[in-house]
């Protein structure tokens, strides 16, 4: 018969029991003992303290005890329950531990962990049909660190141990799951799993830090496109690259850059609107074409060669600069005048056939008076920039030095 639902209780029992509950180890809760009532109404008011509402069984508690197939340990203090365990066998080869919970005060002091030892010798015994061995003071081992729990999940555990295969613990001899199928041997495989993916990006790593280094000895500088921010299209950092004697002139020079993608771009515009008006195709084509070759060109042929330059002090890279931004000054101007070379200058915003658009048709008259305006200031721009340019460049005593590379370059040659 089960002692936990035994009406009559042995009064040898009671006092063993309590002088067992005395010294805080883990007993069974009796139906019918002298401490039955008190013993419930605490272990109701922890229950109803430590799992939420839609967890608690302190409303059903009375029935869960009841169940033929559950069991439940307690451990108190000086007449104080200090927590409890309930367990459950469904089957002859499987039980299950429903609910363990300890008084906040009283956790970390090894309660849990002796309630948990003794309702596993407690479901081992009910296959053995065997008494359960009243746990001792010797039992005792030093608290565990908290770990997290989820209180909604069981754990399952076998009876059969030699049937599963074990894990390696002091503690649990068997494999311990949850009720979604998640074994502890399942956390250890896909542990040892991100493990050795760490391991393997930790070496790709290293291997491409020393792949950088190497290319860095070698001097080649490694370009990272950062501009624009939105969608990074070239590398540019001034602050960081380009002394600061010279960031001045480097950033005029941009501003030229992006002033001339904003002067094809209002070109563009205007162009249109006079096709609209009955300019025809043609120069709208053209002005496509400027935008589409000129903007990536000075960026090539012009920028890029200054921005090096300006950053390695390199003479060629001063000299390439010089020969191809001559003709982009050239081509602002030509664009601000646009003279009737071209399709009549309508493909561009020019003064001359700003002048004749207006006595047709005012509003693009006026469109293009603006990209006149706008080709000017770029113009005027550009002069400044390649006058600072060159300035520096004689007075760095670049100019004898790039004679030198040619005079060598030139002998060179000819032995």
């Amino acid at each position: 018969i089960d002692p936990l639902y035994t009406r009559g209780s042995n009064i040898n029992i009671e006092r063993s029991n309590l002088s067992t509950m005395e010294k805080g180890v883990p007993v069974e809760l009796t139906r019918g003992s002298a401490n039955w009532a008190r013993v419930v109404e605490e272990i109701v008011k922890l229950e109803k303290k430590t799992f939420p509402k839609h967890e608690s069984l302190a409303q059903t508690f009375d029935g869960e005890l009841r169940k033929r197939n559950a069991g439940l340990l307690y451990v108190s203090s000086d007449g104080e329950t200090l927590g409890y365990v309930m367990y459950a066998w469904p089957s002859s080869l499987s039980a299950s531990i429903t609910k363990l919970a300890v008084k906040e005060s009283c956790r970390r002091q090894g309660h849990g962990e002796a309630l948990l030892r003794a309702a596993i010798d407690k479901c081992r015994s009910r296959k053995d049909n065997t008494s359960v061995p009243r746990a001792s003071n010797s039992s005792y081992l030093k608290p565990l660190p908290p770990e997290p729990h989820d209180r909604g999940a069981t754990i399952d555990i076998p009876l059969d141990s030699e049937k599963v295969s074990s894990i390696s613990s002091p503690f649990f001899p068997f494999n311990v799951c949850s009720k979604s199928g998640f074994c502890l041997k399942d956390l250890r495989a896909k542990e040892m799993e991100l493990q050795a993916k760490e391991n393997e990006l930790n070496r790709k790593e290293q291997e491409l830090k020393r792949r950088e280094d190497a290319i860095a000895k070698t001097g080649v500088v490694i370009e990272e496109k950062n501009w624009p921010d939105f969608f990074p299209l070239i590398h540019h950092d001034i602050p960081n690259e380009i002394p600061i004697h010279l960031q001045k002139i480097q950033y005029v020079a941009f501003t030229t850059l992006l002033g001339l993608v904003g002067c094809l771009l209002w070109n563009i515009v205007a162009v249109t609107v006079a096709w609209i008006k009955g300019g025809g195709p043609t120069i709208w084509l053209m002005s496509i074409i400027y935008f589409i070759a000129g903007v990536p060109g000075a960026y090539v042929l012009w920028y890029r060669p200054l921005y090096r330059a300006s950053r390695t002090d390199s003479a060629l890279k001063f000299g390439t600069f010089f020969v191809f931004y001559v003709f982009h000054i050239a081509f602002c101007g030509f664009a601000a005048v646009a003279p009737p070379v071209i399709f009549q200058g309508k493909s561009l915003t020019g003064f001359l056939p700003a002048l004749e658009l207006l006595t047709t048709n005012a509003a693009v008259g006026i469109l293009y008076f603006i990209g006149a305006g706008f080709f000017c200031i770029e113009t005027l721009l550009n002069i400044w920039v390649i006058q600072q340019v060159y300035a520096y460049f004689r007075g760095s005593g670049k100019a004898a030095q790039m004679k030198r590379e040619a005079a060598t370059s030139t002998l060179m040659r000819a032995l």
